[in-house]
């Protein structure tokens, strides 16, 4: 006989900073500390703002929400008993639920536009990723949030997310960012060209794909 788990229940209620009405297609979303994406868990929140995520295996986790199709909110804050865990992960235990996670969405999202370049900085780089890894995660071993995006055919790229300081990397031809470990995209993002995004910035830059040397 082998012992199975059902797993466990994280819910509780999301809101809008300024008591502003939520919006639709409200999802909550939690990504395991390994980051693969095959194992994220999600609910969408119901008419009365609630979510709940059942069948959670115990592990740790990061909570965060997604908006589609525009994806023109990111969460701000996630209270759970009186600790903010926007930018930590938490913890789900084989014997125990976890209520009343209190979320804050806000719409001052950063907006951040530009070049993918080569390393020589001269030719424009079509269909290659671009990703903005949030600095205090890579400084902590663990990737946790990320903005994510790829170029047009001239090299041009847009994205928006959460306001924070980020460390911004270009994606090598058919390589895409759930290709890379977590420790090699640590090691590659501590090297990476640095940016600060405030809330409701518009910013545009340059980013240069890492020489090979």
């Amino acid at each position: 006989m082998i012992p199975v788990s059902i797993g466990r229940r994280v819910s509780g209620p999301v809101t809008v900073d300024g008591e502003k009405p939520l919006p639709d297609n409200v999802f909550v979303i939690l990504d395991p500390v390994n980051g693969e994406r095959d194992n994220q868990l999600s609910s969408p929140t119901l008419a009365n703002g609630t979510f709940t995520i059942a069948g959670v295996p115990a592990g740790k986790y990061l909570v965060r929400t997604a908006v589609p199709p525009n994806q023109k909110y990111y969460t701000k804050s996630v209270m759970h008993r009186h600790s903010e865990l926007a930018r930590d992960l938490i913890t789900v235990e084989e014997d125990q639920d976890l209520t009343n996670f209190v979320i804050v969405i806000s719409f001052d999202v950063a907006l951040v536009s530009g070049r993918a370049l080569a390393a020589d900085g001269k030719r424009a780089l079509g269909g290659v990723g671009v990703l903005f890894v949030s600095a205090d995660s890579v400084e902590k071993k663990i990737i946790t949030r990320r903005i994510y995006g790829f170029t047009n055919a001239g090299g041009e790229f847009s994205v928006s997310g959460a306001p924070g300081d980020y460390l911004a990397l270009v994606m090598r031809p058919g390589e895409g960012y759930n290709q890379l470990g977590g420790g090699e995209l640590i090691s590659r993002a501590a090297k990476a060209q640095r940016i600060t995004l405030q809330p409701g910035e518009n910013k545009s830059i340059d980013l240069l794909l890492p020489s090979e040397r």
